[in-house]
């Protein structure tokens, strides 16, 4: 519907406006021959300037026929391309072919392309030349998230809660050990009360950073999350032990040749009862993961691959490659059937998960946010006990005669472990290990490092306050010095009132106390019986509440990615930052609720020697109950 408005007009104004309507009339008479004079003018220009340039053209089409160059280096139409610009369009196109199977395979949408930041990286490979190497995941700057930003997530992890504090957003600053120091210990003195904080857990990467932030905050004990360093041990016997990486290597290649052919994946779900587990890159054990699958879907995997339609697609397409230098589809076929058919390779996959087992239950075990700090000297003695124990009769050996040896692997097993296990060492871990309740009839005062754990940790426990100014006035001078006697004696007491836990005198002497031991976690212990040994009871309740893994920040990406997501990507980063604080938050209140905030309590069941379903995956199975509708 077209809409009109009709203005209306006075009479005795009619007159003056019909007489400015014939002037105007006449004036635009005028104009417009004169724009019809240029305009036919304009025309007779842009006519002639373009028979100048046609004649230009032909001249310089001539000129190339006769001299065997084409314009602007192109080749002329009609000629033969020559051998270098067949090699380039060729190699043009491979480039191609392989950007584009890595955007599918990486889900990254081909608009990404368009933005400046790729044809800046673009560029940058060119300039680096045929020597470049892509970075890995790890030489890159730092945890990101969904939209590649370099994060640091930063927890309190405190017995009955832990906190989302904030996630930092490091976009265009270098993630250094100052700079990671800088940021963590301005907030622990931002706090009403620094010296709440105990330790500090983080990435095994960050290690230049321990020694500034504990010279910044000497009561504060740094070091590595434990769960990382259980990743790593695993690495390790990847890496350092011939035998592992050779039967890993054949695993890898049949679990790749199953899932990157639909013919044979088809035929592999019809005789399997489960998938092969594909654990995502930053989740813990994957070796293990994955080998466990295969080993599991093994019988499954050597039927799809005999099967009369398998067999018949590699034939019809036996000399198929993906790319022109790899492989054809029949060796690949062979080398995956020779695999499989190998009877000594199930051997070998189960050699492998019966090594790293031990290791995994410890990395599981630690991967938790609740107080098991104070079990994990414990239980890596145990794993050690484990790895020595192995045995490997001849007809589960998995190689042939000479080509390895069991007692060589087994002494590089029991070697890595140690390695590891003084790798995430802390004096914290000492300490707790002697104030563990569950282990209160070892004789851990017999070990030197465990008791000069202890003293340091008994050190920083009590460590004196910052000296006055230099113009402060006597009374604050006096009362400084004051403070640090008395923090003395109270170290001094703490070691002393150490005798009587370990020997069971006073209330440690009663059965009850130690029945109820194993009722309540071992900081509840301490608050309920060590009034007797006050100071000693600051120094253990400090230490047996304490976690050993720094896994609760990783979760704090995994919420960050469901916040934001590559449809949802406008967010502000202060935006970003509540949401998850508010979600993650949240769920640990509801957490707190259901535990009508008590701390959780580890079963005494002698270190790793637990049930299948232990502490921490009840706990786990219990919130995802609650959570349900």
């Amino acid at each position: 519907m077209t809409s009109c408005t009709l203005l209306g007009i006075e009479g005795n104004q009619a007159s003056g406006v019909s007489k400015r309507l014939d002037e105007t009339t006449e004036a635009f008479n005028v104009r417009k021959e004169e724009f019809t004079a240029a305009k036919t003018r304009c025309s007779h220009f842009i006519k002639e300037k373009n028979a100048e340039k046609e004649g230009e053209r032909e001249r310089s089409l001539m000129d190339a026929a006769t001299s065997g160059f084409g314009l602007a280096g192109q080749r002329r139409p009609g000629r033969q391309p020559s051998i270098r610009e067949g090699l380039d369009r060729t190699k043009q196109q491979q480039a191609d072919d392989d950007i584009a199977k890595a955007m599918y395979a990486t889900d990254i949408p081909f608009h990404a392309l368009e933005h400046d930041l790729w044809k800046v990286a673009f560029k940058s490979v060119l300039a680096a030349g045929p020597g470049y190497v892509p970075p890995g995941r790890r030489a890159l700057d730092g945890a990101t998230d969904e939209n590649r930003r370099p994060i640091l997530n930063l927890l309190n992890v405190s017995p009955r809660l832990v906190e989302f504090i904030k996630a930092a957003n490091c976009e265009g600053k270098v993630k250094d050990k100052v700079f990671i120091a800088r940021f963590i210990t301005q907030f622990i003195w931002g706090l009403d009360d620094p010296r709440s904080v105990v330790q500090v857990l983080m990435d095994n990467a960050t290690r230049g950073s321990w020694p500034l932030i504990e010279e910044e905050c000497p009561w504060v004990v740094v070091g590595p999350c434990e769960t990382h360093v259980g990743d790593l041990e695993l690495e390790d016997q990847v890496k350092k032990i011939p035998f592992f990486k050779e039967a890993i290597s054949h695993a890898h290649l049949l679990r790749k040749f199953v899932k990157n052919h639909s013919h044979v994946l088809a035929e592999f779900k019809n005789a399997a009862e489960t998938m092969l587990t594909q654990p995502g890159p930053t989740r813990f054990a994957t070796v293990h993961i994955g080998l466990s699958s295969l080993s599991r879907n093994l019988e499954a995997v050597s039927k799809a691959l005999l099967s009369e339609h398998v067999v018949k697609y590699v034939r019809d397409n036996r000399n198929q490659r993906a790319t022109p230098e790899s492989p054809t589809l029949g060796a690949l076929y062979q080398e995956a059937k020779d695999v499989s058919q190998n009877i000594l390779f199930p051997l070998g996959l189960q050699l492998v998960l019966n090594c790293m087992d031990p290791v995994v239950k410890l990395l599981r075990f630690s991967d938790s946010d609740g107080p098991t700090a104070s079990k994990m000297q414990y239980c890596k003695f145990q794993v050690q006990e484990k790895l020595k124990a192995l045995t490997l009769t001849e007809a589960e050996t998995p190689w042939e005669e000479g080509a390895h040896s069991w007692p060589d692997i087994q002494q590089e097993l029991v070697a890595i472990h140690r390695h590891r296990w003084d790798y995430g060492y802390t004096i914290l871990q000492g300490a707790e290990y002697l104030l563990d309740p569950e282990y209160v009839d070892m004789d851990q005062h017999e070990d030197i490092e465990t008791m000069e754990a202890f003293r340091s940790f008994v050190s920083k426990t009590f460590h004196p306050p910052l000296p006055p100014a230099h113009d402060a006035s006597a009374e604050v001078k006096a009362a400084f010095e004051a403070e640090c006697e008395s923090l003395k004696v109270r170290c001094a007491n703490a070691e002393v009132q150490l005798l009587q836990y370990k020997n069971k005198e006073g209330v440690f002497a009663r059965e009850i106390t130690w029945t109820n031991a194993k009722r309540v976690s071992a900081a509840d212990f301490w608050a309920l019986y060590g009034s007797e040994v006050p100071d000693l009871q600051v120094v253990a309740m400090r230490a047996c509440a304490q976690s050993c893994a720094a896994t609760a920040s990783e979760r704090g990406h995994k919420v960050m990615n469901a916040i934001e997501w590559k449809k949802r990507n406008r967010l502000s980063w202060e935006t970003v930052d509540t949401l998850i604080y508010v979600k993650h938050n949240h769920a640990q209140l509801r957490k707190r609720r259901r535990m009508d905030g008590g701390l959780a309590v580890i079963p005494w069941a002698e270190g790793l020697e637990e049930p299948e379903t232990d502490w921490v995956d009840a706990w786990q199975e219990e919130e995802e109950a609650n959570q349900a509708p």
